[in-house]
């Protein structure tokens, strides 16, 4: 424990913006270049310290980590990271629920590229009756919980991030 503290330390004081390195793999991730996303993120969310972050920071590692490895179609890792990040956005609350919905979203999707129709629906399901509420206020939440409609279609139609 002692030894890790002054790499702690050295972590805190030189570490860039945790904000500006999560849009940074984002925006990576928009113009589907996994790798500068995974550069961003391990600068983000370094794995010395990953489970020391608070869970906002937590969640939204883990959802990067699980949109990358959707991207490398690597489904069954990508849903152990949407799985820890909904475990953390659960913690935090309604403040954080359309980031909620958006892990929701990709989690299904991630179970229908692997064949898992049923859990697919049950999430979508779940994503699709969280976002409903906000269908007159904020359109694009709802239109992000939609891939309920591709459910049956061809595997890989929607990717979240």
């Amino acid at each position: 424990m002692l030894a890790t503290l002054p790499i702690l330390a050295l972590l805190a004081t030189t570490a860039p913006d945790f904000d500006k390195l999560i849009e940074k793999g984002r925006a990576a991730l928009v113009i589907y270049d996994v790798n500068a996303a995974e550069k961003a993120y391990a600068e983000a969310c370094p794995a010395e310290i990953a489970e020391s972050l608070p869970p906002d920071e937590i969640a939204f590692c883990e959802h990067g980590w699980g949109v990358i490895s959707d991207l490398r179609g690597q489904s069954d890792e990508a849903a152990g990271h949407y799985i820890k990040a909904l475990a953390n956005w659960e913690v935090l609350g309604g403040s954080f629920l359309t980031h909620r919905i958006k892990t929701l979203t990709a989690l299904g999707a991630s179970y229908r590229r692997q064949g898992r129709v049923t859990d697919a629906e049950r999430v979508l399901s779940e994503a699709f009756a969280l976002a409903k509420p906000f269908a007159q206020s904020d359109p694009e939440l709802t239109d992000g919980a939609q891939p309920m409609g591709a459910l049956y279609g061809e595997p890989g139609g929607a990717l979240a991030n």
